[in-house]
């Protein structure tokens, strides 16, 4: 029996650790096969080895033949969402999508990453504007107080969204 299905009974059998034996012994003859990235990935997941799991999935859809392979792309979305990426999550979501639209297990992962993605952007750009006020003004103190999640005054959030964008100062008396 071959590596590759030596790795999917020992996988099947709940053998995580020999299936990504067989697995890596595979792959050693055919580093090529997009496939066994992949499984070797799930093994990976079932261990909740995630950064393993990544790099392996990661390396199956940047191989020619796994660019179009959506399940690889859902299993470094997956990974990277374990490891509190959700913007790269939602970025492998996204590439996964463009290969195919109607994958409903990227979109359901997709859709469950939106809170945390939400938050991480909002997050890192409220920080942003922390680090470039350097804690000084009211701009930055409506940051920190957005970013705690203090209530803000409503000037304070007229001064911030002025701040963060600029065609809002038109609008203002």
């Amino acid at each position: 029996m071959p590596d590759k299905e030596k790795g999917n009974a020992a996988f099947a059998a709940g053998e995580f650790d020999e299936a990504i034996t067989y697995y890596t012994a595979a792959l050693e003859s055919t580093p090529s096969d997009h496939v066994l990235w992949c499984n070797r990935s799930m093994a990976w997941a079932r261990l909740e080895d995630w950064p393993s799991s990544a790099a392996d999935a990661r390396k199956c859809v940047s191989l020619p033949s796994g660019r179009q392979f959506v399940k690889g792309w859902w299993r470094l979305a997956r990974a990277q969402q374990a490891m509190g990426m959700p913007v790269k999550a939602t970025e492998s979501c996204l590439l996964g999508l463009q290969k195919n639209p109607d994958n409903r297990d990227l979109r359901t992962l997709q859709a469950s990453l939106q809170p945390e993605y939400t938050r991480a952007v909002e997050s890192d750009s409220l920080h942003a504007i922390l680090q470039a006020g350097n804690g000084k003004g009211p701009v930055t103190r409506a940051a920190k107080q957005l970013h705690d999640g203090d209530d803000i005054s409503e000037i304070e959030l007229s001064e911030f969204v002025k701040f963060c964008m600029p065609s809002a100062r038109e609008l203002s008396p």
